[in-house]
């Protein structure tokens, strides 16, 4: 009997696979947005996608060295705090932090 051949992490990528792991489906959503710390307006972005858990910013400029931030939507009123857990380049991936109470 042929058993199937096991593929590693390091070749699915190589082909080109890509693996989801995300805990929530992310949406396009191409909204501008402000980026604040402690306040204090940091720099402007664009969220590229979005998700109940998470999001993909892309940056004005390469600016941006904070590891946690709060993000304003466009048209809302309360940021949501943001912690880094990607990034590359103009880009950053955020993952959404509950506020302690």
């Amino acid at each position: 009997m042929n058993q199937p051949a096991k593929t590693t992490i390091e070749e699915l990528i190589a082909s080109g696979l890509e693996i989801e792991r995300r805990s929530a489906s992310r949406k396009c959503w191409n909204m501008p947005a402000k980026i604040y710390h402690r306040d204090t307006f940091i720099t402007t972005c664009v969220i590229k996608n979005i998700s109940t858990t998470g999001a993909r910013l892309l940056l004005d400029a390469d600016v941006l060295r904070l590891k946690e931030f709060r993000i304003l939507l466009h048209g809302f009123e309360i940021p949501i705090k943001a912690k880094v857990i990607w990034e590359g380049g103009t880009v950053r991936g955020v993952r959404f932090v509950k506020d302690r109470a």
